[in-house]
């Protein structure tokens, strides 16, 4: 019998066993790849040209019918037998069948991954409340999945279907690595269907035996740094102190005082408190300590409650409002910590919480919110068992002293041991807080401009001159701001947009949705760009991308279009659980490939105009005074506390690098931690490094066994620097050039000529 089909994936693939699962259930003949390697395999010019995402797995029909997404192939395949068992007998059954499938994909998958990707990719940062937070979505789902199969011994109707295939293989890895003997129990009725699925011949011959977790899989301990430094490493301060005077100059008035800092001293910092809640297990940990520290003469507990719960509709509503009170707390994170819990259902709700603050009565810091007034604050006894008791369950989000059953909760967790790890000074400080405060007004605005929209945005961030100040321009003109949309489906997301906004786009929009669509994923970086949009009284350009394209970008460096606007500071207005770690990836490549660029001692200025220019490099706008030539260090120059604090957490953990002063780092320059750190950056960007090493005269073999030679020979040469900017050339180049010809067409001619011109103009004014 001829094969049916190809599947390209590796035959170890959790996503690939569900085609192939089905296959053997409908005894189809599938063509598998064992030889296949994404990443690589993936990248050719013949498989982007079926497969234009570079996904894996992929299924190319004997028909030449071609299709992504591992539970949609496998969707498909069972389709293809006639009054197929797979698919249910009935409408309702085949809905039920989607329902599992879309939660496994959507909800389920993400939530495991998220779980487990810092010990199975070490070079992924142990993020550890990332971390938790997704422990908890994936518990919760699997206590849901749990429930459902009290009684039953299939998800839908009385024998195995897709949907029964698609959550299984995606439960694998959650079996294989995390849920020990104890976890087990706790999900029995889910335990025993996992049995009973992978016990079925028909996924024995295709995974064999599963065996079960002993011991939960653990991320990588980072390598602890040298504490001591010498004295001799450290950089000479330059000038002497300048002498006295002979008349003082007139010093500045005092900054007003808040009432705080009139308190006596307390012995017990709330930064300390904050920062063993954050990395330690509430119950029984944080709360021993907390009970164990508080200091009852320096602060106060307050019980929170919401004012106009009868309001309350749908859950995550409620939590984006919880989530809007704590951005308008900014002041208060020095002298406030609390949980607000979201209790309750869709449309019977509340939010319910304690407070911790400094002092007898709730200070200004507090009190200046702008929603303070929207809830009732009433003063507790910490000392009441039944308050304890409340206090306890609130910031574990759990147990019996709650009112009612907890949907979610969010800490106010922000302390300002950022200065600690970011070495920001007193002033960056200041500096920081007023940022912040900005960010925080920003964000208001914008946020009313995407509910303008009235579309549906998975993912969105500001960025640029428009959001965040640059060195050497005035403020005599608002710039316009600069958007992304991360989105679902593009296809469909524009076919929404041009109906509902159709005079953002060129002459585009009368093509419709899919020449949208089609024009921004083949062309350039994956981006479509609206430019000159003027919603509720400001002016924006907004890009619109997919989540797989800006996924793809900040993990493996494609184009680093996105991935380098993303290494400067933006302002994040929609947020997306895969961003949170994918970013930070980003921006530890970003250091890696910098430190590449960097001799052995360099100041912090440095490593950040470093980092800004990556995505700069091989820009043709630089060349033909598209870009203001001193952009990069205009915005390091004015955002270095926000560099600082963007970068902080990543310089502090990475083994190979540290501060040896007030404002300069070292690095290890030893060959094997060059090479070890050049074998963690994206396969993209190792590719053209090689590549540009043997247009520098650099013999380094071919194969993928030989990355480890080339790798030593690469960081041994002088001009390793010179040949890693290169390769970040090559990556931009192409991409930078595309996406500008593209701009023609999304804009509209006399867009792009004023876009142009206002770009040149911006800085020729300034020289």
């Amino acid at each position: 019998m001829a094969p049916i089909g190809k599947l390209n994936t590796p035959l170890v693939n959790f996503r690939g066993y569900k085609a192939r699962i089905v296959s053997k259930y409908l005894n189809q003949e599938l063509e598998v790849t064992p030889d296949f390697v994404i990443g690589k395999d993936t990248q050719t010019a013949e498989y982007q040209a079926k497969f234009p995402l570079g996904k894996s797995p992929t299924y190319e029909g004997a028909d030449g019918f071609c299709l992504s997404d591992s539970s949609a192939i496998a969707y498909y395949l069972a389709s293809k037998a006639s009054d197929s068992p797979l698919l249910g007998k009935t409408a309702e059954e085949t809905a039920e069948i989607l329902q599992y499938i879309l939660f496994a994909e959507s909800d389920l998958t993400p939530a495991v991954i998220n779980v487990l990707i810092p010990a199975l990719m070490p070079e992924v940062p142990y993020i550890k409340p990332a971390v938790q937070a997704a422990e908890k979505q994936m518990a919760r789902f699997l206590a849901a999945l749990n429930t459902i199969l009290i009684d039953k011994t299939f998800l839908v109707g009385e024998r195995i279907t897709v949907a029964d295939i698609v959550v299984a293989c995606d439960l694998v890895m959650t079996y294989k690595l995390y849920l020990e003997a104890a976890d087990r129990k706790q999900y029995r009725n889910l335990t025993r269907y996992f049995k009973t699925m992978v016990a079925q011949p028909e996924f024995k011959a295709i995974i064999g035996d599963v065996k079960l977790c002993e011991k939960r899989i653990q991320p990588a301990a980072p390598a602890k740094k040298e504490k001591e430094k010498k004295k001799a490493e450290q950089p000479k301060k330059a000038e002497k102190k300048a002498e006295k005077p002979e008349v003082e100059e007139e010093k500045p008035a005092p900054k007003p005082k808040s009432k705080l800092d009139s308190l006596p001293p307390t012995s017990m910092p709330l930064d300390e408190w904050k920062r063993f809640y954050s990395n330690n297990d509430t119950k029984p940990d944080a709360m021993e300590w907390l009970w164990k520290n508080y200091d009852a003469e320096g602060y106060s507990f307050w019980k929170v409650e919401y004012k106009y719960n009868d309001e309350l509709t749908q859950l995550f509503m409620t939590n984006n409002l919880i989530g809007g009170f704590f951005s308008r707390l900014e002041r208060a994170r020095k002298c406030a910590f609390g949980c607000l819990l979201t209790l309750g259902v869709a449309n019977d709700n509340m939010i319910w919480g304690y407070f911790i603050v400094r002092g007898k009565e709730i200070p200004e810091e507090v009190t200046d919110a702008a929603d303070f007034e929207s809830f009732q604050w009433t003063a507790a006894d910490h000392t009441d068992p039944k308050t304890r008791a409340e206090i306890e369950d609130c910031f574990a989000w759990e147990g019996p002293a709650l009112p009612r059953e907890c949907y979610d909760g969010k800490p106010n967790t922000a302390f300002k041991a950022i200065d600690k790890i970011a070495h920001l000074s007193e002033a960056e400080e200041t500096r920081l807080d007023e940022m912040r405060a900005s960010q925080t007004q920003m964000r208001g605005v914008l946020e009313k401009v995407l509910r303008k929209l009235g579309v549906p945005i998975r993912y969105a961030f500001a960025y640029g001159s428009g959001v965040y100040k640059q060195a050497g321009y005035g403020t005599e003109s608002k710039p316009m701001v600069d958007l992304i949309f991360g989105v679902s489906h593009a296809d469909h997301w524009h076919a929404l947009n041009i109906a509902r906004n159709r005079k953002h786009y060129s002459f585009m929009g009368t093509l419709g949705a899919n020449a949208v669509a089609f024009v921004q994923d083949r062309m350039g970086a994956g981006v479509y760009y609206n430019p000159f949009v003027e919603v509720d009284g400001v002016m924006v350009k907004y890009g619109v991308v997919s989540m797989d394209t800006l996924s793809s970008d900040l993990l493996n460096w494609d184009s680093l279009y996105l991935a380098g606007r993303m290494h400067k500071p933006t302002l994040t207005l929609r947020r997306d659980p895969l961003m949170r770690i994918t970013k930070q990836v980003n921006l530890t490549h970003a250091v890696r490939a910098s430190l590449l660029m960097l001799p052995k001692n360099f100041t912090a200025q440095q490593l950040f105009q470093t980092i800004a220019a990556l995505s700069f490099a091989g820009d043709f706008r630089m060349k033909v005074g598209g870009e203001n030539p001193r952009k990069v260090h205009n915005i390091v120059e004015a955002q270095m506390p926000l560099f600082k604090s963007r970068y902080g957490s990543i310089i502090e953990g990475l083994p190979n690098l540290e501060y040896i002063g007030e404002d300069f780092l070292q690095q290890d320059m030893s060959p094997q931690a060059r090479a070890a750190m050049l074998r963690k950056m994206p396969n993209n960007f190792y590719d053209r490094l090689v590549r540009q090493g043997r247009k520098a005269g650099i013999r380094l073999p071919p194969g993928l066994g030989a990355e480890q030679v080339n790798s030593e020979k690469l960081v041994a040469v002088d001009n390793i620097g010179h040949i890693a900017n290169k390769a970040v050339e090559s990556i931009v180049a192409r991409p930078a050039l595309t996406q500008s010809i593209k701009g023609i067409l999304s804009s509209g001619i006399s867009k792009s000529i004023s876009y142009m011109y206002a770009k040149n103009s911006k800085y020729r004014s300034k020289n």
